[in-house]
């Protein structure tokens, strides 16, 4: 937030009998302040007897008006008195010197009465302040402590700057790419593992046995993709479940978490190994593993860091984002319970409007059809299942010709090529059929969901958060309220 500062301008001190006596409505002043401080910030706003010891005075209280934006003026009942005893007797009057110096300097002037006083005629006050006699006020009166300081509040608010929020990035999600990289990948696939067969087995007989066991092999590293993915789907309610937990979590105790999984599976690693490797093999495998464990670590650890400064401009298009900027929402009005001030307000309302604009683009994803999504998938996941599916079907092939090229000859080899051509094509079609289905019921609860909770979390934001203030007619009728309330108050 900018250096904006809201000075608090009053009479502290009044003299009654010719004594100098501290008058009973400075403690009303400070509980003021004190709600204004909790909204806008400690720093925000100023009250003299804020000042250091030892600090002069008159040029840290000039610093602070002139380095302010707005100057609220509490009026006691008395304050007009106490004006004209010191005109009277030609004393400083800090007073009268902050209103004059805001009206030269252009500031937003506030008055603020209490303890039903009213606004001095204009023609009573000295020329230099005269004009601010017309200033539309505010009141806050017994019985309504609440509501007349939350409307001050928000009156405020209007004077100073928007809170500064990054400005949000538009959700990005990847577009359908063009065809050839899957049947690029597949003969890339099939190119590959044909080469290196046919370089290192001259042997005629030797090819045959290979190319069958890595077609076998491809069928298996097709089937635990295809498994993996058709169980997860089959128990989608628990996996949802899980992951509307996780998400749940606060973001230090998953770090917790995942720093004691890691220090779990070495420990099993190394107790599982000790009598099967030798000491330097592994040293070696450890090594290997906290190596793949630091490249993976280092790049999620900077992102944790920058992921701490809350709201983050950009939120990722996808079911897991979604909930975890829900519940940050929800944790950080628990955390801001009962009232949120301004900038706690904003934030909020700034991560439920991302929600809502990320909704929109993961409705377009979830309605996308197969081939759409396919196209559009992370080449992780598409690109090395077809350089599979193109080694294993190549390698069934191959196997059946080189069989039949030793001159033998079994009615079973066609039928084992077959199954096997066919289960890479089958297990292949059935992992991406399972994945779409997977991520596209995801997608769907998180849509059938989400905007029921941001209601609910719009709710409590706006009960949470300072009411704006009552709307007063421009011209208002003699003799009503609203003429009390205008800046002629008298």
């Amino acid at each position: 937030m900018p250096r904006e500062v809201v000075f608090v301008n009053y009479r502290q001190n009044g003299t009654r009998n010719k004594v100098s006596e501290r008058l009973p409505h400075v403690q009303v002043v400070e509980a003021v302040v004190e709600r204004l401080r909790r909204h806008f910030g400690p720093h925000q706003v100023f009250l003299d007897t804020g000042m250091r010891a030892g600090e002069h005075y008159p040029d840290a209280l000039r610093r602070e008006l002139h380095s302010s934006t707005l100057l609220v003026v509490v009026m006691h009942r008395e304050w007009w008195r106490d004006l004209q005893d010191r005109l009277d007797k030609d004393e400083d009057d800090w007073v009268r010197y902050e209103i004059g110096t805001a009206l030269e300097e252009g500031k937003h002037i506030l008055p603020v009465l209490i303890d039903n006083a009213g606004l001095p005629d204009p023609a009573a006050l000295p020329e230099d302040i005269r004009p601010f006699a017309y200033k539309q006020l505010r009141r806050i009166s017994f019985g309504n402590w609440e509501r007349d300081v939350r409307t001050l509040i928000q009156e405020v608010e209007g004077f100073l700057s928007p809170t500064e929020l990054p400005e949000r990035v538009a959700p990005r999600i990847s577009r359908p790419r063009k065809w050839p990289e899957l049947p690029t990948a597949w003969l890339l696939g099939a190119a590959a593992l044909l080469a290196g067969v046919f370089a290192f087995l001259p042997t005629t007989g030797l090819r045959a046995v290979w190319l069958a066991a890595l077609a076998g092999a491809s069928v298996f590293a097709l089937f635990v993709p295809a498994a993996t993915l058709g169980t997860t789907y089959a128990a989608r309610k628990f996996v949802d479940g899980l992951d509307h937990e996780s998400t749940a979590l606060p973001r230090d105790l998953k770090v917790n978490v995942i720093v004691g999984l890691v220090i779990t599976a070495l420990a099993i690693f190394v107790l599982l190994t000790d009598r099967v490797l030798d000491p330097r093999a592994r040293m070696l495998m450890v090594a290997v593993v906290v190596g793949i464990v630091i490249t993976m670590g280092v790049p999620w650890l900077r992102t944790y860091r920058a992921a701490r400064a809350w709201p983050q401009p950009e939120l990722k298009v996808n079911p897991a984002s979604v909930r975890g900027a829900l519940d940050d929402v929800t944790r950080h009005l628990v955390e801001h319970s009962p009232s949120l001030n301004r900038i706690q307000r904003d934030k909020a309302y700034y991560v439920l409007d991302q929600v809502g604009e990320t909704l929109t683009v993961l409705r377009e994803l979830a309605n996308r059809k197969r081939i759409t999504w396919l196209r559009a998938a992370s080449p992780w996941l598409t690109l090395p299942h077809a350089f599979l599916v193109g080694a294993g079907t190549s390698a069934a092939v191959a196997a059946l010709g080189v069989y039949w090229a030793t001159g033998r000859s079994h009615w079973s080899a066609p039928v084992w090529c077959a199954a096997g051509v066919l289960s890479c094509v089958l297990l292949y079609l059935a992992a991406i059929e399972a994945a779409y289905r997977l991520q596209r019921w995801r997608r769907l609860v998180v849509l059938e969901d989400a905007p029921t909770r941001i209601a609910e979390l719009r709710a409590q934001v706006d009960e949470a958060s300072i009411p704006p203030p009552p709307r007063m007619p421009r011209n208002p009728v003699p003799g009503t309220d609203a003429e009390n309330e205008s800046g002629s108050d008298g």
